[in-house]
């Protein structure tokens, strides 16, 4: 695994130095294209290190028993006078207790040129090179000065503006006393009390990157993700056919669903209605049924019938494939074709308002559908 490092030279951002963690703090070279890195795999690391000047940092200790809306809003109140930019320009992050703001449209462009390293990404504001928890520091690192400060924050800048930015500094806090990683000769001049250091980037290479800020955002398109997985056209057109699937299946199943549920319930309605002409609507068929039975007159005729026409009505006629009758041993077989299984429950439920026995049944259910042959005794009760 290999750790790669770029570092802006300028904030137009248009070349970058790269750091490699095989060598300690020697540019292999300057580049302006991704592609220039050279051959990389999926367990390498790239880090973006953003000039710290591009991105403000704030101290901010959000309150825990606020949304996190409301502590955006407290935060954007009281840093939108220092911004340079509309506040709806911006894209606003919090991480431990900072608040950091920086261009919505910069961090796109930074995102949309990183997304195609295969490796995992971080972009990192500058000042998290070197911070060290509890104190001031500042570091010369490629040609620019960069500060990191106790509290998580931090700014860089270039020599012409060093002078400055430490005269605003002093101002502000006279008793600033930061360690130094630096040969810069006016830094140790103005700060001749400080401790002066070397700094290595190893250090910062063997740092626990998912700890600190990551900016980066990976930009979603079609092109990139071809490259990043590297399907062939083959495994790209089984990809698209399976999303499609997992997309679709759902609506069918429910579509589906639905009407078998519509099937069922037209057909138990019907059944219903063949036995009584005053049900308008079924609600609870169990108890509705029990209701219809304790309408059957006790008493019957004692004679065995041949069912009349309307028997097959009340079976569901459209349902019958074939019908025949052994009227000397009072017998029926039936042959059904797709039944719905909820209308042949409740038929055999109701056998007897229908003065028939079932005897045998020799039938198969699919997709809650009855088909195959019964045979019945015709009743005299």
């Amino acid at each position: 695994m290999k750790t790669f490092l770029l570092h802006p030279d300028n904030e137009s951002l248009t070349t970058m130095n790269l750091y490699s963690s095989l060598e300690d703090q020697e540019i292999q070279k300057s580049i302006t294209d991704l592609n220039e890195i050279g051959m990389v795999d999926e367990s390498d690391i790239l880090i973006y290190l953003i000039p710290s000047s591009l991105i403000s940092s704030y101290e901010f200790i959000q309150n825990k028993d606020l949304s996190n809306q409301i502590n955006l809003a407290n935060f954007t109140s009281d840093t939108e006078t220092s911004m340079a930019s509309q506040v709806s320009d911006n894209k606003f992050i919090f991480h431990n207790d900072n608040g950091y703001v920086i261009e919505e449209n910069l961090l796109n462009k930074i995102n949309r040129f990183l997304s195609p390293f295969i490796g995992k990404v971080y972009i990192i504001p500058s000042h998290f090179i070197n911070h060290i928890e509890n104190e001031d520091t500042i570091t010369t690192f490629d040609n620019t000065h960069i500060f990191s400060y106790k509290n998580g924050t931090g700014f860089s800048t270039n020599e012409a503006s060093l002078r400055q930015y430490i005269d605003i500094i002093l101002n502000d806090r006279p008793d600033f006393n930061p360690i130094i990683f630096s040969s810069n000769s006016f830094l140790k001049s103005i700060f001749p009390k400080s401790d002066v250091k070397s700094f290595s980037l190893i250090d910062f290479f063997n740092k626990d990157f998912n700890k600190m800020l990551n900016l980066f955002k990976f930009e979603f398109s079609f092109n990139l993700v071809k490259e990043k997985l590297n399907f062939t056209k083959v495994q790209l057109a089984l990809s698209l056919i399976s999303i499609l699937v997992i997309l679709l299946t759902p609506n069918i199943l429910i579509y589906k669903n639905n009407l078998n549920a519509n099937t069922y319930k037209d057909a138990t309605f019907e059944l219903f209605q063949s036995i009584n002409k005053d049900i308008k609507r079924v609600v609870t068929p169990r108890t509705q049924i029990d209701q219809i039975v304790e309408q059957i007159p006790v008493n019957l005729s004692d004679s065995v019938s041949i069912p009349k026409v309307d028997f097959l009505d009340k079976l569901g006629k459209q349902y019958v494939k074939n019908i025949s009758i052994n009227i000397l041993e009072s017998k029926s077989e039936i042959s059904l074709e797709k039944m719905p299984a909820i209308q042949f429950k409740a038929m055999k439920l109701m056998s007897e308002n229908f003065n028939i026995v079932f005897l045998n049944e020799d039938i198969s259910e699919n997709d809650g559908f009855i088909s195959g042959n019964i045979e019945v005794r015709l009743s005299n009760d």
